[in-house]
């Protein structure tokens, strides 16, 4: 099957680049409409930067009052909240539901992977999109944590994109990991190993092995797509971390110019608060 993809203001027909550039093409028309999106993206986001501090420092931090139900704030944690200046992440929020996942779902991945396979071992390969050419090198153990904490808040905005049956694996990724194993395993090997961390439940419209706590594949069977894509608001969280001294961040969901979830964490702990409206 070829993945189509198509402008979302014109509805033209786009190649995979264009598509996962950013879902424009370029028309003019298109590309103004994606300009007044985007302003109009920067002033909820402005918005919501504003709300943030003040419920997170003001109401939630200073009365310590908003903490869900079976969590505190450590000890750790709080010292650091006293001492240091946060830094402020804000993500898109997932707001798809979590669903039993349909047998014909399943199977359309798996067949999927077995396509791919067959293509490496026959050399007869299919037209299938090449998502990610190669594995970025690795973060560092600190940056890694904090930015899947960062992933965490969001609840995988950007894995709605492996709503089809590709789950974003191509003919590079599979290559790396069936180059990674001891030996050489059969189609069959293959398709039992991914059948077997396929949840029985997945966010609706969503990659199929997004579960109800992140993707339920081992780090070495995700695809290069999955460890190299951050979305701009993370890559921006990224830049500042960069440039602070503080781990300490204070992080939020948000639906349009609605905050949906907050969380506070550094490298060590992890504390999800409610909103506060």
């Amino acid at each position: 099957m070829v993945l189509k993809y198509e402008c979302r203001h014109c509805r033209d027909e786009m190649t995979f680049i264009y598509n996962n550039r950013n879902k424009y093409c370029n028309k003019p028309e298109c590309q103004r409409a994606l300009v007044k999106i985007n302003i109009e993206q920067k002033k909820s986001i402005h918005k919501a930067h504003h709300k943030i501090l003040l419920d997170l420092h003001e109401t939630h931090i200073e009365d310590l009052e908003g903490l869900e139900s079976g969590h505190h704030i450590p000890l750790k944690l709080l010292g650091s909240i006293e001492q240091n200046k946060p830094i402020t992440a804000l993500l898109p929020d997932n707001t798809n539901r979590v669903t039993r996942l349909p047998e014909e779902r399943k199977e359309g991945f798996l067949s999927h992977l077995r396509a791919l396979f067959n293509g490496i071992k026959t050399g007869e390969k299919n037209s299938f999109p090449i998502y990610a050419d190669e594995l970025e090198a690795p973060l560092s153990s600190a940056e890694s944590s904090l930015l899947g904490n960062a992933c965490a808040t969001c609840k995988g905005y950007c894995c709605t994109g492996g709503g089809a049956h590709h789950a974003f694996q191509d003919y590079p990724s599979l290559q790396q990991y069936l180059s990674a194993q001891p030996e050489d395993i059969t189609e069959e090997d293959l398709v039992e190993a991914y059948r077997h961390y396929i949840p029985t439940e997945s966010y609706r419209n969503s990659c199929v092995f997004q579960g109800h706590h992140g993707c339920t594949l081992p780090s070495d069977m995700r695809s290069f797509t999955c460890h190299n894509y951050r979305c701009s608001s993370l890559t921006t969280y990224q830049q500042d971390l960069a440039k602070s001294t503080s781990e300490l961040t204070y992080a939020a969901a948000f639906d349009g110019d609605t905050i949906t979830r907050t969380n506070i964490f550094d490298t060590q702990d992890f504390v999800p608060l409610l909103i506060v409206h």
